[in-house]
């Protein structure tokens, strides 16, 4: 079996980048015990040394539900902040997004092309006035999302990547007449408050 995880700290603080530096190594021990390789395909640092604003791994083993089960949605570090000793803050939230990997012959994360631009609907003069929106172009197959739902530019560049995977996918699949509906691949928005891991450690 075959997937995609990514980790991301959002548009958190450098405490939440630097949770995603521990969460990777811990992460790919659990892996490691599963007999699931994890491959890192992409990772964008942070401000700080040693943390990571996002990261993409490929896994692939005999059975990824468990280590699923396990990591996919929010999760929370609780330490003091190692930047910041007088802030009382101590939860750090991150998220971890599971989907399903797109045909390796077939997809370069790289050739995506993003293009910033003005949002429209609702949101308020923040969306309108400000290029939040993203249209994201894939030229291996002429492929063209425009997302502005999120109100960062971030979030919407990453949810476009996400659509321009499931996208790859739904043709993979229908040339392969694949009966079975992708399922649609979440948003990559943090949601805090209801952590499904919770961690305790320095950070």
């Amino acid at each position: 079996m075959n997937a995609w995880i990514q980790f991301s700290s959002g548009q958190g603080p450098r405490e939440c980048e630097r949770v995603l530096w521990h969460l990777f190594k811990i992460f790919c021990h659990e892996a490691k015990l599963e007999n699931i390789h994890c491959e890192l395909i992409k990772a964008l640092l942070g401000v700080e040394k040693n943390s990571f604003r996002s990261l993409m791994i490929s896994l692939e083993g005999h059975d990824l539900s468990k280590i699923r089960a396990d990591w996919e949605g929010s999760l929370l570090w609780r330490a003091p902040s190692p930047f910041r000793p007088q802030h009382k803050r101590r939860n750090w939230f991150v998220q971890a997004s599971f989907f399903a990997a797109p045909a390796k012959e077939d997809f370069d994360l790289s050739a995506i092309k993003f293009e910033a631009q003005r949002g429209s609907g609702p949101g308020g003069q923040h969306v309108n006035k400000s290029a939040t929106a993203i249209r994201a172009y894939y030229p291996p197959l002429e492929l063209s999302v425009f997302c502005h739902e999120e109100r960062s530019q971030y979030r919407n560049k990453m949810l476009a990547t996400a659509r321009i995977l499931e996208a790859i996918n739904l043709r993979s699949s229908q040339k392969e007449g694949e009966g079975n509906k992708l399922q649609r691949l979440r948003h990559y928005q943090l949601e805090r408050g209801q952590a499904h891991r919770i961690f305790t450690s320095k950070l």
